[in-house]
């Protein structure tokens, strides 16, 4: 898969008591109204495996496209701008602690995705640590830095979330199990610039899965 593709990486909690309310949103109008946007490829979506243990978010959502300037593209600036009435109420009493980060990847190989991934945040760009991988493996790896406008305006999405916190880089290590996965996110969580936590995958939808809809 080739480097430099854009991704906006998003990691959020959700108002207790509103999970399944926030979900049915996510599966049944949100991921397909992003997907279906031009330049988008897919989405995949995460949730943590141990919340109380990991310093990042509990869920953990993101996309791959074109290049990042699709992220600032017409066509998905109209869709931040001007959200659905689900989206509205999802926005402003559902998602806390709200990160959103347009990036460009910078590294990719392996190719066996997996359940399980390993992810690390840092607020200022770095070279990730290596990973104790079984030998010979070939699961996934990927790092993001951030690739955001600092002068662009923020969205009315954003808005309604009170504003967004931003990384400057990130890593995701698809894991064996999820134990593997918890173990990475311990050694990456001893390094004193990261935080990181394990999540298993929810959900993926792509953009052909939509297009053979249609």
């Amino acid at each position: 898969m080739a480097i430099g593709r854009g991704i906006l990486a998003v990691l959020n909690d959700c108002a207790s008591g509103a999970e399944d309310a926030y979900e049915n949103w996510y599966l049944s109008e949100h991921l397909v109204e992003r997907v279906s946007i031009e330049g988008f490829r897919w989405g995949r979506r995460y949730r943590a495996l141990d919340v109380t243990a990991s310093p990042l978010p509990e869920y953990l959502t993101y996309y791959e496209t074109d290049d990042p300037s699709v992220l600032s593209s017409k066509a998905y600036l109209g869709r931040v701008n001007d959200p659905t009435p689900r989206t509205r109420r999802i926005m402003t009493e559902v998602f806390l602690n709200m990160s959103r980060t347009v990036c460009r990847r910078t590294l990719c190989e392996g190719a066996v995705r997996s359940a399980w991934v390993a992810v690390a945040t840092s607020d200022q760009p770095i070279e990730f640590p290596a990973i104790s991988i079984p030998q010979g493996s070939t699961l996934w790896r990927e790092t993001w830095i951030s690739a955001e406008n600092q002068d662009a305006a923020a969205s009315t999405e954003e808005g309604l979330r009170g504003g967004d916190k931003k990384i400057a880089a990130a890593l995701l290590q698809d894991c064996t199990t999820a134990d593997h996965a918890r173990q990475i996110a311990a050694d990456l969580n001893a390094q004193e610039t990261l935080n990181a936590g394990a999540y298993r995958l929810t959900g993926t939808l792509d953009r052909s899965d939509l297009m053979a809809e249609t």
